[in-house]
């Protein structure tokens, strides 16, 4: 976090992160915060009520590691992160936010290189009352995007639930050769661990 802060050249007012344990209860990240005058805040879990949507992106995050360590356990940590990073920034967060999560960082290195004389002579001054419209529609997006959010999170739970459903044979069901089986792990493994192995060829009875 420093490092980032450092290359953009600005400490934060304000930090939000999601209620991991490695942040919220970190000795570390405390003790920068209140060498900083910065203000740590958490964010909502992810739930279908309140949207959850940063820690939805953190399991994308992980389903996208889990996918690329499992078949390349040797890979490099940074190179795959930073793709999997990639992917998430190349979500629906402008549709809902109205901006890239990667503009916060990159306009602010471009306008400490160019510096308040760098700006176009016809940039027009931000007024309040301007700020205020554009953070009503914003709100009001945000807020429509929630509710699809909601809808689609419910909806997709139930597709996913119906579908892996009829995966399921009934308990008892005879394997006979040929058949294909994809066993699931009942127990919970590590955090990246694969939750299922297979599928597995049935040879002979």
């Amino acid at each position: 976090l420093e490092l980032i802060f450092w290359e953009i050249g600005a400490f934060p007012s304000e930090l939000w992160s999601d209620c991991g344990a490695n942040l919220v209860k970190s000795s570390a990240v405390s003790s920068m915060c209140l060498a900083l005058g910065i203000v740590h805040r958490s964010l909502p879990p992810f739930t279908p009520s309140c949207g959850g949507y940063w820690e939805r992106r953190h399991r994308e995050l992980g389903s996208t590691l889990r996918s690329v360590l499992c078949s390349h356990p040797n890979v490099s940590w940074k190179l795959v992160t930073a793709m999997a990073q990639l992917r998430v920034n190349s979500s629906s967060h402008k549709l809902i936010y109205g901006y890239e999560p990667s503009l916060p960082i990159g306009g602010a290195i471009e306008a400490l290189s160019l510096g308040r004389g760098g700006l176009p002579v016809s940039f027009p001054p931000l007024r309040r009352e301007d700020a205020e419209a554009e953070a009503r529609v914003r709100a009001r997006a945000r807020d429509e995007q929630l509710i699809l959010f909601e809808e689609h999170w419910l909806q997709q739970k139930q597709r996913s639930a119906e579908a892996f459903a009829k995966k399921l044979g009934p308990r008892g069901t005879r394997l006979r050769p040929g058949d294909y089986a994809v066993i699931y792990h009942a127990k919970m493994g590590p955090k990246l661990g694969t939750k299922a192995s297979g599928p597995y060829r049935v040879l002979k009875e």
